[in-house]
């Protein structure tokens, strides 16, 4: 799709996920409210927890004190959320879209965390009368803390972990040490997909001791209109793509981390 090398996918010991979210964007409905009972009731064996409520916007106008602006919060659409018991895992369902979330260290597999949720966001698409979708999107967020110091830059989790083809040599630049932030974005795009890459290095304003974070955080897209027979099929797409981008990212060091389970 992007240009990377198709691997089979590998289910590891352990993750460096923080969160996964899939968000499926429809026709807005307007029966959310109404049939809320119906959907609690779809989703309650793997989601006891829901709570009916209101999107928050704001409203701006101009002719406040010396003509600054007024901001005003407003209730907008209906939206039901709904959590798992301990609120690792969210559905949260609007009149035009479903976003479903996962914090990482839930995460198994897709196979055991998206399919069997994803049967069911078929049944509310069903329930809603909605027989296509406008887009959808997987992303995962992957991040690492570590511990530097005098003797070792917080830089070098990049050449520890990554691909060294995507990252600067060690003398790169005069003062590598002083580097506390070191984040790359890229955009991808091919036809109706897209993928925004973005990874790197940051450093927390910490002044009892040094940490810092490795972050990948990618995120892909297809903004292709399809039937919701398909989803399922696209989703796997979208996830099998990502499974490429984290195989190339990430070096042999880090994927034999994650087989030996040392982040667990």
């Amino acid at each position: 799709m992007f240009g990377f090398a198709k691997v089979n996918r590998e289910i590891y010991s352990s993750t460096f996920l923080r969160k996964v979210v899939i968000n499926i964007k429809f026709p807005a409905v307007k029966q959310l409210k109404e049939k809320s009972q119906e959907i609690v009731n779809l989703f309650k064996e793997d989601f006891p927890r829901a709570a009916l409520g209101k999107n928050k916007g704001f409203q701006i106008s101009i002719g406040g004190k010396e003509g600054q602006p007024n901001f005003k919060t407003i209730e907008e659409d209906d939206n039901i959320s709904l959590k798992t018991e301990d609120g690792q895992v969210e559905l949260l369902i609007n009149c035009d879209n479903v976003v479903f979330s996962i914090e990482g260290k839930t995460y198994e597999s897709y196979e055991k965390n998206v399919n069997n949720i994803l049967q069911n966001l078929l049944n509310l698409l069903k329930l809603f009368s909605v027989d296509s979708i406008n887009n959808c999107s997987l992303r995962k967020i992957n991040l690492i803390e570590f511990e530097y110091s005098a003797q070792m830059m917080p830089n070098g989790i990049l050449n520890a972990l990554l691909n060294n083809s995507i990252i600067y040599n060690e003398d790169a630049f005069l003062g590598m040490e002083y580097i506390t932030q070191n984040i790359h974005n890229l955009e991808f795009k091919d036809g109706d997909y897209a993928l925004s890459l973005k990874y790197g290095m940051n450093t927390l304003p910490f002044t009892d001791k040094k940490i810092g974070q490795l972050i990948v955080d990618n995120n892909i897209i297809s903004n292709s209109n399809i039937n919701v027979k398909l989803l399922s099929q696209e989703i796997e797409i979208l996830n099998a793509e990502l499974f490429n981008v984290f195989s190339w990212i990430f070096n042999d060091e880090s994927k034999k981390v994650l087989r030996n389970g040392i982040t667990k």
